[in-house]
This record gives C-alpha cells, structure tokens and sequence, in this order.
C-alpha cells in the first residue's frame, strides 16, 4: 500500500511504469528528494501522474520534487507521527547486490543513511529482500 521508489535516471533500471501503475492502483508512493548541499534525502509523497510528470531534474539529472517544497505542502514517507503505517516496500537502485544482500550504491550513502533511520524509526520492522536485473557475476 506504502511504496518508497527511486525515479530512475541513465544507466539504472526504468521505474517509471511501477510509479505510474503504483499510482493508477492507488498505493501511496514516495519518492525521493536531496536538497543541494544536504547529506539528507526525504521519500516525498507523489499525488499524481500529472505531478510525477512535471518533476524537476537536477543538475544530475535525476527528477524529483522541488527543493521549493516544505512541510506541510509534502508528506515525508519516513514522518510516522502523520500516519502510523510504514512504508511496505523500498525499492532503491544499486551499482551491484550480492546474494545476501549487500548493496553497492553510487556512493554517496544516502540509501544507506535513510534505511538506518528509518530501521531505528519502525523498531527494526525492516526486512530486506533483492531483486537484481539480468546481469549477475559470480566474481
């Protein structure tokens, strides 16, 4: 019902249908969002195909919510205090996954940091589960 879902961008697999669909199916979706400067990234909600059609890309490239935008005019997928439900899936991108679960990022840490809050958040209700693309290795 709960869904935390990276937009993807160039080289990553395209999520754009599982938003759009998410959305159609009436799941709460959330996406992310990094203020330039700031270490921090908040899953913001997605209302609507027509807002997830007008976001801004960043100077990376990567379409999110604009940085204009602050409490109340968002709800933060990780703000329980608003609603006591958490978040059913996290679907995050990765350069490369081993088979029990590790994750190589792109290297800023910001999955890795918002997966630790929002563990201590939902006291450790967290489990992890991998899906991979194609490409596997066994090196």
């Amino acid at each position: 019902k709960r869904i935390a879902i990276y937009v993807s961008t160039f080289g990553e697999i395209i999520t754009d249908e599982i938003i759009l669909r998410a959305l159609e199916d009436g799941k709460e979706v959330f996406i992310p969002r990094i203020k330039k400067g700031n270490e921090h990234m908040e899953m913001l909600k997605l209302s609507s195909k027509d807002e997830f059609a007008k976001l801004e890309r960043t100077t990376w490239g990567i379409r999110q919510h604009s940085s204009d935008l602050s409490p109340p005019t968002y709800f933060d997928g990780m703000t329980t205090k608003q609603n006591e439900q958490l978040l059913d899936l996290i679907v995050m991108p990765g350069v490369a996954f081993t088979l029990n679960g590790k994750r190589l990022g792109h290297g800023r840490g910001y999955y890795d940091r918002f997966l630790l809050e929002y563990s201590q958040k939902c006291n450790g209700k967290l489990s992890k589960n991998n899906c991979f693309s194609i490409k596997s290795s066994n090196n």
